[in-house]
């Protein structure tokens, strides 16, 4: 409630939390799970119009190499297992090499750009 009322989240995106926290520590609240059903996130069933998601920073930015690599490390397959189309593009200057080869569209959905000169063609 605190995060609705005071910060302005839309409690359909609070209900994406689950991304973020072990499935383990999820409980539920007011009798209600805080998982997001499946057929509330099945819009996208052509490949074409899948959602994509965007990271964009430096990496000479420790936090955004820390950022990074939790995203693909836990955060991307916990996506896709529920979005299998879902795209993730990973955009920013001095992309560590860990993070190139983290390039696998095709299979993962993760595309690494590096360094883009204009954040409008993003």
């Amino acid at each position: 409630h605190l995060l609705e009322s005071t910060y302005g989240v839309a409690s359909s995106k609070l209900r994406l939390a689950p991304f973020f926290v072990p499935t383990s520590q999820i409980r539920e609240i007011n009798g209600s799970s805080s998982s997001l059903p499946k057929e509330e996130i099945n819009w996208w069933g052509d490949p074409e119009t899948a959602p994509s998601f965007v990271f964009c920073g430096g990496f000479k930015h420790a936090p955004n190499v820390d950022a990074v690599r939790l995203l693909l490390q836990v955060i991307w397959p916990r996506i896709r297992e529920i979005i299998p189309s879902a795209n993730l593009h990973i955009h920013g200057a001095y992309c560590p090499v860990e993070f190139q080869k983290a390039h696998c569209p095709s299979d993962k959905g993760v595309h690494v750009h590096g360094y883009t000169s204009s954040l409008e063609k993003v």
